[in-house]
């Protein structure tokens, strides 16, 4: 397995980078470099030590700043629009979930009146750039949302319902009861979305869970007979095995679970066919309903499926002996000889995927071997967030507070840094909230409580 995936990345060519398009999103994942350069920022308390550990736990209540303040009559009263005031900035509070909640206040700051995000920014002009892309919206809405689902904090829901208002409009008929927005992409990031706002039971007379049930309807309808579907790249096919995991969590019927048995069981029987580069982005959202459906159900062959796939991000990331800069341990693209970037945390969000079904497989080995791994990238992560004492100097140093860049500082061409998306911060979200929930470290309002 080591030596095929080794040779099958290592045959292409590489000068200026990999572009992988999706339905989602382009994807230029690093730049080549003939030395490694340090791409490390300030020696900050908010870092973990070298093995990704604080000396105590932090917690996360509802006095940690920052917060948005408060309408007058409550975030849902006729004539609140966003973006909500925040209140405090980044204290330098250290904790993965800190991170989180800090990359959920830059969602807001760039959140627009017409519920909509900002998709570009950049923090040494000050200048915006909007992009009417679905995809792009409701991602970060299911990052909220996700916020709102761990840290109880109500602007966190607001701000997901506002981004879901907006993105309504786009919803079409696609048949008898079932709905589409866009192409299967979307409709299953709109699934992550509203089924983590009505598994929350703060819905009730929304018409979400109607929506919910629509947009599940069309990706049943989507599902051939093999258990594949009928459209999308490998990335937006991980995206509706995963869709079909919320659905089964949130409605509890039969109909949502044979779906994502069939579409899991297909996927273990082809991952071998989708090319390596896309691999990863496949995996990203899929290892999470593949541990969700063995967590159901213990189907037995599911462990060694995701163990097998998760092996070609354990070859991407760069160790201690793999590069003489330090700063690039933890990091990604280790295969090309890239310098590593922000795309470290879709990677580690699939190994944390990897170690929960590994943890309910009973398997010290990979336990460790994942927990290792998480232990090495979380660092990595949150040197790339952007945190107080880092913006100094720019025109609005407070409002990329949170974000990340694109590309490492020394980067070229038209993402060089220090420019910013909202997409980044919804994927250091998702990645930041699975791996506090794996390390167990600190505590917050949903956790260990929920647990």
């Amino acid at each position: 397995m080591e030596m095929t995936l080794t040779r099958r990345w290592r045959g292409l060519s590489y000068c200026t980078g990999l572009v992988v398009r999706g339905a989602l999103f382009a994807i230029i994942i690093g730049a080549c470099t003939s030395s490694p350069e340090s791409i490390d920022t300030l020696a900050s308390q908010y870092l973990p030590d070298g093995q990704g550990t604080w000396s105590t736990p932090i917690a996360y209540n509802e006095n940690t700043s920052p917060r948005a303040v408060m309408p007058e009559g409550g975030f849902f009263a006729d004539g609140v629009v966003p973006p909500l005031q925040i209140e405090g900035m980044d204290t330098g509070q250290p904790g993965v979930m800190y991170a989180a909640g800090l990359a959920g206040y830059f969602l807001l700051r760039m959140q627009q009146s017409d519920g909509s995000y900002q998709y570009e920014y950049r923090p040494d002009t000050g200048e915006f750039l909007w992009e009417d892309v679905i995809h792009r919206q409701i991602g970060p809405g299911y990052a909220v949302a996700l916020l709102y689902e761990e840290l109880q904090r109500e602007e966190f829901r607001r701000s997901a319902e506002w981004v879901f208002e907006y993105a309504m409009p786009r919803v079409a008929e696609a048949g008898a009861s079932a709905l589409r927005i866009t192409d299967i992409g979307a409709t299953s990031i709109f699934v992550f979305g509203l089924s983590r706002l009505v598994r929350s039971g703060a819905t009730n007379g929304s018409g979400w869970e109607d929506t919910l049930r629509g947009l599940g309807q069309h990706l049943l309808d989507l599902q051939t007979a093999s258990g594949g579907f009928s459209e999308g790249s490998p990335l937006a096919r991980g995206q509706a095995l995963q869709a079909l995991s919320h659905l089964w969590l949130t409605f509890k019927e039969p109909v949502y679970l044979d779906a994502l048995q069939r579409s899991a069981r297909y996927s273990c029987d082809t991952w071998q066919d989708i090319n390596p580069d896309y691999l990863p982005y496949f995996i990203l959202y899929a290892n999470e309903g593949l541990a969700t459906l063995y967590e159901e159900t213990g189907d037995a062959y599911l462990p060694e499926c995701v163990y097998d796939m998760t092996e070609i991000n354990l070859l991407d990331q760069y160790q201690a002996d793999d590069t003489p800069e330090q700063s690039w341990v933890g990091g990604f693209n280790k295969l090309a000889g890239w310098t590593p970037s922000w795309s470290a945390a879709l990677k580690l969000e699939a190994i944390a995927d990897a170690l929960r079904i590994a943890r309910l497989d009973g398997v010290p080995e990979r336990q460790e071997q994942y927990e290792e791994r998480l232990r090495l990238g979380i660092p990595f992560v949150m040197r790339f967030q952007w945190r107080v004492g880092e913006t100094e100097g720019w025109p609005q140093s407070e409002t990329v507070l949170g974000g990340f860049p694109y590309l490492a500082p020394g980067s070229q061409g038209a993402l060089a840094w220090p420019l910013s998306r909202t997409d980044l911060a919804w994927h250091g979200i998702a990645f930041f909230i699975k791996a506090a929930r794996m390390l167990g470290e600190e505590t917050w309002p949903s956790y260990p409580d929920s647990e």
